[in-house]
């Protein structure tokens, strides 16, 4: 499923509001990272939103197994808690909830309590994850970030 499309074109249209200050907009200029979240796969790793590493942003969505490979800083851990759980490379993928590129994840508290269209922007993002979730089709979901949990409402009173 490649939702890259939709993502750009959600990011094009918050640019196009004049309501956005500066920092928003640098945060959507940035763009977005896209994995290739696989379907039906047995372990679905979920994490909050990709870090800007300060590149360019991929035209497409990226490869898993590359981002293994390439940052193992951080997805090789996920192939190691597969490999742990007795699952291969072939059984598990990966997806973040939000789209936008920010190490920070503060600033997802911004948008949410400080840019007046900050919460329409993750829920925009969310109604995309949520087709992504759905499409994807996991045996089980694994939160590897507490912020994230949030969003599914696993701490629903946040």
């Amino acid at each position: 499923m490649n939702i890259k499309p939709d993502i750009e074109a959600l990011f094009d249209q918050y640019l196009e509001r004049d309501s956005i200050d500066q920092p928003f907009k640098d945060l959507l200029l940035r763009r977005s990272e896209v994995p290739q979240t696989g379907q039906g796969k047995k372990l679905l790793f979920v994490g909050i939103n990709p870090s800007d590493n300060g590149l360019k942003s991929n035209p497409t969505p990226y490869c898993i197994l590359d981002a293994v490979r390439d940052y193992p800083k951080y997805f090789a851990v996920f192939q190691n808690i597969a490999k742990t759980a007795g699952f291969t490379i072939d059984d598990w993928t990966y997806m973040d909830l939000f789209y936008h590129r920010k190490t920070n994840q503060r600033d997802i508290d911004e948008l949410l309590n400080k840019k007046p269209d900050g919460i329409d922007f993750l829920c925009d993002q969310l109604k995309i994850t949520q087709k992504v979730l759905e499409w994807a089709k996991p045996e089980l979901i694994v939160v590897c970030n507490a912020r994230a949990a949030d969003f599914l409402g696993v701490n629903i009173t946040k």
